[in-house]
Order: structure tokens, then sequence, then C-alpha cells
């Protein structure tokens, strides 16, 4: 052993990269009353997986849906016709 050192590469792998993402604020709702109301929010990647890493729960652009306003009933116009006058008080 002469104290002679030699150098030697290590850790060359690239480290891993999770996934990292959010979704995005909920749209306007499709209906302002009634029972048909939905909205939609999209989730976005801002960081894809790489090298071994965590995926995200969900893909890049996937939309989630959920109904809105269902609890609001719509307004109802009132239809119908005056009746003939009665004479007698």
């Amino acid at each position: 052993d002469d104290g002679d050192t030699t150098p030697q590469s290590c850790n060359t792998d690239a480290c891993p990269v999770d996934c990292e993402g959010e979704w995005e604020a909920w749209g306007s709702c499709s209906h302002t009353c009634g029972s048909n109301g939905q909205r939609h929010r999209t989730f976005d990647v801002s960081q894809f997986v790489a090298h071994g890493g965590v995926a995200c729960d969900h893909a890049d652009d996937d939309v989630d849906t959920e109904d809105c306003n269902t609890d609001i009933d719509c307004p109802v116009d009132c239809e119908g016709d005056w009746s003939a006058w009665n004479s007698q008080c």
C-alpha cells in the first residue's frame, strides 16, 4: 500500500423526480338552477415524474366533474287568464 488514491465515479444515476400537480379552480356552473347544473376542473401537472419517482394520482389534463346549483329551484312563470268580471258584490 503506497498511499496512492484512484478516483472512482459514484452516484451517477439521475435522482428520482416525483410528479407534482394540483386541481385548477372549479369553472362556472352550466346552469344557475335546477337539476342539470355541472361544473368542471382540470388537473395540471407542474412537474412530470422521472427516473423512478412517484407518479401523480391523476394524469395531466384529467377532468373532474360535479353537480352544482341542484338545490336551487328554477323560477316558474305564472300562466293564466283573467276571468270575466263578476257583477255581483
